[in-house]
């Protein structure tokens, strides 16, 4: 079960990788056992890292499939709970975009209701916390605030329009550690694309992605 905690964690082994992994790990210890009882280890990577508690912190939002508004769980009871239809207005006065958000799934004996659109995040505050736990991480962060020469450029934050960003403080946001706080400069891309290639008579599907990345970091990190 390390082994394959490890290939997915420090290696970036895909998930399905990992999950062979584990099932080539249960047929190791039937053969050796002798007796097939079932699997000794569990065979899917993400009950692994629950067990050792380094799945990520995520939030599943109801998308409305008509306008794209987005609406957060509400927590009763520990139980999920999403809004029946978009409650969504162009402007005041205007209709309400009404929508069905949900619906109904069977599963253990009992009927819940899902997101028919669903849209997954992983929430900042964990990402971050679990990325200033990196050995050397604060280190690599504070390199990024230090500037190079204007007309020696390495890197984004290199450029005037980093530079130029101010603080609440009305200075220079990426002050080159003239204080003690830590600084973080982040930049969000998003790109939809179709995955069947753009050809005019072939298949279209839409494929987007959101990512975030910090700046402070070297490309290399």
């Amino acid at each position: 079960m390390l082994i394959a905690l490890i290939l997915n964690v420090f290696r970036h082994v895909t998930r399905p990788w990992c999950n062979a992994v584990l099932r080539l790990l249960n047929l190791l210890l039937d053969t050796m056992l002798g007796k097939s009882t079932g699997p000794a280890i569990p065979c899917n990577i993400c009950t692994v890292c629950k067990k050792f508690d380094l799945e990520q912190i995520t939030q599943m939002f109801a998308t409305c499939t008509r306008c794209l508004c987005t609406y957060p769980p509400m927590t009763t009871k520990n139980k999920s709970l999403y809004p029946e239809r978009c409650t969504y207005t162009k402007h005041q006065g205007s209709m309400l975009c009404g929508q069905l958000l949900v619906k109904c799934t069977k599963g253990e004996g009992r009927k819940s209701w899902v997101p028919m659109c669903p849209y997954i995040a992983q929430d900042f505050n964990a990402f971050l916390a679990s990325l200033l736990g990196w050995p050397r991480i604060e280190e690599a962060m504070d390199c990024g605030m230090m500037m190079n020469d204007k007309y020696d450029l390495w890197d984004i934050k290199d450029g005037t329009v980093m530079q130029e960003i101010l603080g609440p403080d009305r200075k220079p946001f990426m002050d080159g550690l003239k204080r003690r706080d830590l600084r973080l400069a982040w930049s969000l891309s998003m790109d939809w694309f179709n995955p069947h290639r753009n050809k005019t008579s072939g298949k279209k599907k839409s494929v987007g992605s959101i990512a975030m990345g910090l700046l402070n970091l070297p490309p290399s990190l």
